[in-house]
């Protein structure tokens, strides 16, 4: 089951109890609340991808994908698994196939054979283009990127009333909660993966 970028608004309106029609926020201030979210969930779960390039032979290094953030596994033309580079002890010389990441490019250790090379990669999460597109988070986690998005949205109203005055004690109150029921799924959402990580490391 995907949700789009539609169903993902609703969830914030319902939690904003915000008429879509006559309401206080606008698509374009929640869709900046969601991409918000959005960002942090990206940056604290990149995206996994996986990119081929083509290799002529003898090269030795090959640019980074756009907005990559970590390499996880490299795969030559021959289908041979290439293992990150180990610190030389001594010298590089007689060296084994391996690879390390420089800059913007992945360099390897000896020259590639002709072929396409199979990259996996940790990279951004982008935010949808079209209201009808899938947000690209399981679709257990949209409820995460929408409390965020009332969080935001609460912030950024609170920030305009401020300026006219104080704010009212319920509004206070709303806030504080969106914060904190924002964090408290945060926190769940990392136990889930931490348990994750912990039954598949025991089968």
């Amino acid at each position: 089951m995907t949700v789009t970028l539609t169903d993902a608004r609703e969830q914030v309106r319902l939690r904003l109890e915000d008429d879509g029609g006559n309401g206080a926020w606008t698509d374009a201030e929640i869709d900046t609340g969601l991409a918000r979210a959005l960002d942090e969930y990206g940056h604290r779960y990149p995206m996994e991808q996986r990119a081929e390039i083509v290799v002529d032979q003898g090269d030795t290094s090959v640019d980074l994908p756009n907005g990559a953030r970590s390499v996880a596994r490299v795969i030559d033309p021959r289908g041979r698994i290439i293992p990150p580079n180990a610190i030389p002890l001594r010298g590089t010389a007689g060296s084994e196939q391996g690879w390390e990441v420089w800059g913007d490019r992945v360099e390897f250790t000896r020259a590639l054979p002709e072929g396409t090379l199979e990259l996996w990669y940790r990279g951004p999460r982008t935010f949808p283009e079209d209201s009808a597109d899938p947000l690209p988070v399981p679709p257990d986690d949209v409820s995460l990127l929408a409390l965020g998005a009332v969080t935001w949205c609460l912030e950024q109203r609170s920030v305009a009333e401020w300026k006219r005055g104080a704010l009212p004690a319920r509004y206070e109150t709303v806030l504080r909660r969106a914060r904190e029921e924002y964090q408290a799924a945060w926190r769940a959402r990392a136990r889930q993966v931490r348990t994750g990580r912990m039954v598949g490391t025991g089968t």
